[in-house]
C-alpha cells in the first residue's frame, strides 16, 4: 500500500489497529469468530457452542415473547407498535450475527489487507468516522441506560417495553427475572450494533483512505521530481507481482514507476471492494427492510398516541438510532463511490500533457478502468448510497399514510 511515513500518533497507539482488535474481541464475545492478526484458528470448543446457543436462545425467546405480546395482550396497533419495533430489532440482530459468521473468511481477508502501521490515525476521513461512531455509540448506550433505569425511576416496577411471560410479574422475584432477561436482550442488540455497524464503517474509511493516497499520487504525474521525496512509495518484496525486480525498477522514470504502483494499488483496492460488497450484500438488504418497518411503525405510533413523550419515551431514541444506523450504511457506499470517482478526475487534473507518449498510453488505460467508479449494492437490488436512504424513508412515510387511512377512526 502507499506509505506516507510514520503515522502521526500522539497518544502512543494506532487508532486503526486498536479499533480492529476491539471489534474482533467484541464479535468474539457475541459468538462470531474471525481470524485476525496474531490470533490463530482453533477448533470450536464446547464453551463456544454454549455461548452461541445462549445468545440465540435469548434472542429467540425475546422474539417469541414479542409475538405472544402482540397476540395475547389487548391493545390496538399503535399501542403494540413498540413490540413490533423490538421484534424487528431482535430479528435483524440475529441475522447480522449469522451473516457475520458466514462471511468471517471474507472479513478476515479484508482486515488482514487493511491492517497496517503506516496509516495515520489523524487523517480527515478517519477523524470523520470516529466522530460518527462516537455519536452513534452515545445514542445507543443512552437508550440502553434509559431501558435499564426506567423501571426504577418511574416507580411502577414495569418494563418500558411489554414482554409476555408465562407468569405474573407482580411478584418481585418474577419481576427481577423478567427485568434481567429483557436487559440482556437489549444489551445484545446494542453491542451487536457497535460491533457490526461501526466495524463496517471503519473498513470503508480505510478503503477510502487508500483511494485518497492514489488520488494524491496521480495528481503529481508529469512533475519530474525525485521519487523518494513524495512519500507515496509502497512496500515491495524482492520481486513484485508484475515480474519487475528491484534493479529493473530503478531504471524506470518517476512517472512510469508511479503509474505502475497506482495501477497495482487500484487492482488491490478493486479486490477489496468486491470482498467488502460480498460482506455488505445481505446485511444491507436486512437493514433496508428493518428500517422501513421500524420507521413506518414508529411514525404511526407517534401519530396515534396523544402524548408520546410521556407514554413511550423510548420510541424517539429508537427512531433516531434507526435513521443514523441506516445513514451509516448508505454513507459507506456513497463515500467509496465518490472517492473512486475522484481518481478519474485526478488523472485529468495531472500534468499529463508533459508526459511522454508511452506514459500517456498507460494513463489512457487507467482512465478507462477508473471511469466507472465502484458501486456497492445490497442483495443485488438496492444501491448502497444516499438515494436509497431517501427512498427508504419516502416508502416508510407512504406506508404510514396507508396505515393511517386503513385504521382511521
Amino acid at each position: 500500500m502507499f506509505r506516507g511515513g510514520k503515522p502521526h500518533n500522539p497518544g502512543g497507539k494506532n487508532y486503526i489497529k486498536d479499533s480492529f482488535e476491539r471489534h474482533i474481541n467484541l464479535l468474539k464475545f457475541l459468538g462470531v469468530k474471525i481470524e485476525y492478526g496474531d490470533t490463530f484458528r482453533r477448533k470450536w470448543a464446547l464453551s463456544d457452542y454454549l455461548l452461541i446457543i445462549s445468545i440465540f436462545l435469548v434472542l429467540s425467546l425475546s422474539c417469541a415473547s414479542q409475538i405472544m405480546a402482540l397476540i395475547r395482550i389487548d391493545g390496538n396497533i399503535s399501542s403494540k407498535g413498540v413490540n413490533v419495533i423490538f421484534l424487528m430489532l431482535n430479528l435483524s440482530t440475529a441475522f447480522k450475527l449469522l451473516l457475520m459468521q458466514f462471511n468471517s473468511d471474507s472479513l478476515a481477508k479484508l482486515l488482514a489487507a487493511l491492517r497496517t502501521e503506516g496509516v495515520p490515525a489523524s487523517s480527515p476521513i478517519l477523524i470523520k468516522i470516529k466522530t460518527i461512531t462516537e455519536f452513534y455509540l452515545v445514542i445507543t448506550f443512552a437508550i440502553l441506560a434509559m431501558f435499564a433505569a426506567s423501571p426504577w425511576l418511574s416507580g411502577k416496577r414495569a418494563l418500558p417495553i411489554k414482554f409476555w411471560f408465562p407468569f405474573e410479574t407482580k411478584n418481585f422475584l418474577h419481576f427481577l427475572f423478567s427485568y434481567f432477561f429483557a436487559y440482556a436482550d437489549f444489551a445484545l442488540i446494542t453491542y451487536t450494533m457497535e460491533a457490526v455497524d461501526t466495524l463496517l464503517l471503519l473498513i470503508a474509511g480505510m478503503i477510502c483512505q487508500r483511494l485518497v493516497a492514489i488520488q494524491n499520487a496521480l495528481i503529481t504525474v508529469g512533475a519530474e521530481e525525485p521519487l523518494l521525496k513524495k512519500g507515496w512509495k509502497r512496500f515491495k518484496t524482492k520481486e513484485d507481482n508484475m515480474g519487475l525486480n528491484i534493479s529493473r525498477l530503478t531504471t524506470l522514470s518517476r512517472d512510469e514507476t508511479l503509474l505502475r504502483e497506482c495501477i497495482r494499488e487500484h487492482v488491490d483496492i478493486t479486490k477489496l471492494v468486491r470482498t467488502f460488497d460480498i460482506v455488505l450484500d445481505d446485511l444491507f438488504l436486512i437493514q433496508v427492510f428493518s428500517s422501513i418497518i421500524i420507521s413506518t411503525i414508529s411514525f404511526y405510533t407517534v401519530y396515534k398516541i396523544s402524548d408520546p413523550f410521556a407514554k413511550n419515551q423510548i420510541v424517539f431514541p429508537i427512531i433516531a438510532v434507526t435513521m443514523l444506523q441506516f445513514f451509516m450504511y448508505c454513507w459507506i457506499g456513497e463515500s467509496i463511490s465518490d472517492h473512486s470517482d475522484d481518481l478519474h478526475r485526478s488523472l485529468y487534473l495531472s500534468k499529463w500533457y508533459k508526459c511522454r507518449e508511452k506514459i500517456m498510453k498507460s494513463m489512457v488505460i487507467m482512465t478507462t478502468f477508473t471511469k466507472n467508479h465502484f458501486r456497492l449494492a445490497g442483495g443485488h437490488i438496492f444501491k448502497i448510497d444516499f438515494s436509497t436512504f431517501t427512498m427508504v424513508f419516502q416508502e416508510s412515510f407512504s406506508l404510514f399514510m396507508v396505515l393511517r387511512a386503513l385504521y382511521a377512526e
